[in-house]
């Protein structure tokens, strides 16, 4: 007599709802959602660098104040340089939204905010822009609405263009679903998902980029209609280089997010905004303070002749400067 074991015939059964099993298992485990986290080398190297950043702008902020009487910051506009400097520097803390895991509110914020800080960077310098071609392409038309926008129109267009922008980052919290809306809906196939905040609105989301990317544009354009005043400091040749290095750096982003996923699409986007920040910061506003700091002598009222004539008006830079018909 031969005895042959029973075969009990294995029985698979769907695991519940954001559930899933390993292959060969017999348990289901609810899934694990990886965010970036803080320890990690290049998170801590971007936060550092940030850090740096702002100390900068910080310091670069306070010396413009305080030397905002100058020719020179007289000139180029001392507030409207603050403002872009403002907007720097919460470019630089927007790094933080993207570390972390992410809520329903630090998705919420996370492009806006950024766009918004962006936006307030190039509207400053898009007016600046517009300023110095009224100074130097209409030298003798420095009237009616060409000296409001040289001086108090140009806060007003600020103004207005920050709340264009708004309108469009308010169109794209209100179009995108919520993270935990997805979460609850999405289809679980492996036990680690890596959990950041996605872009769903492509096309809201390309409506705010594209914007700042038509700020970059106009106020590159804007080189080419001003003419550079002979013998005076090219305050539009700054801004121009600036928007150039800023643009390139976003023109590389694009490929370089596109071609990764998950986690590495914040790493990508906080280290290019740093990056960002960095060229604006050095190309735009190092040579003002190193003229500040070492070189006063360059600060004077024939070297920014022309620029003051439109912010100080005809009779003002030439109590200043003397400067001869």
């Amino acid at each position: 007599m031969s005895f042959f074991p029973l075969v009990v015939p294995e029985i698979c059964l769907p695991c519940l709802e954001h559930q899933w099993s390993t292959p060969g298992s017999t348990v289901c485990r609810p899934a694990t959602y990886l965010a970036l986290p803080w320890a990690n080398n290049f998170v801590i190297t971007l936060m550092v660098v940030k850090a740096f950043l702002v100390l900068i702008v910080v310091f670069v902020a306070l010396l413009f104040l305080a030397r905002r009487q100058t020719p020179m910051l007289q000139a180029c506009g001392a507030s409207l340089s603050i403002l872009a400097l403002v907007g720097l520097a919460t470019m630089c803390c927007s790094v933080f939204l993207f570390v972390a895991h992410p809520s329903d509110l630090i998705c919420q914020l996370q492009q806006p905010f950024f766009t918004g800080a962006l936006s307030t960077c190039l509207s400053s310098f898009l007016v600046k822009s517009l300023r110095i071609v009224a100074c130097t392409a209409f030298p003798q038309q420095l009237g009616s609405c060409t000296h409001w926008l040289i001086t108090q129109g140009g806060r007003l267009l600020v103004l207005l263009l920050l709340l264009v922008q708004v309108l469009f980052c308010t169109m794209f919290v209100r179009a995108s679903p919520l993270l935990s809306q997805k979460l609850t809906t999405m289809n679980i196939t492996t036990l680690t998902i890596s959990l950041s905040c996605s872009i769903d609105r492509i096309i809201e989301f390309s409506i705010m980029f594209g914007y700042n990317a038509l700020l970059v544009l106009m106020s590159f354009m804007c080189f080419f209609l001003s003419p550079k005043p002979v013998h005076q400091y090219n305050l539009a040749r700054d801004i121009t280089f600036a928007m150039l290095i800023f643009l390139s750096a976003w023109i590389v982003f694009i490929p370089c997010y596109a071609s990764v996923t998950g986690q590495d699409k914040a790493l990508i986007q906080a280290a290019i905004t740093l990056i960002s920040c960095l060229s604006v910061l050095v190309v735009a506003f190092l040579p003002k303070c190193s003229i500040l700091l070492f070189k006063p002598e360059l600060n004077t009222p024939e070297l920014f002749a022309t620029y003051l004539l439109g912010s100080l008006g005809q009779k003002g830079i030439r109590s200043k400067c003397q400067v001869k018909e």
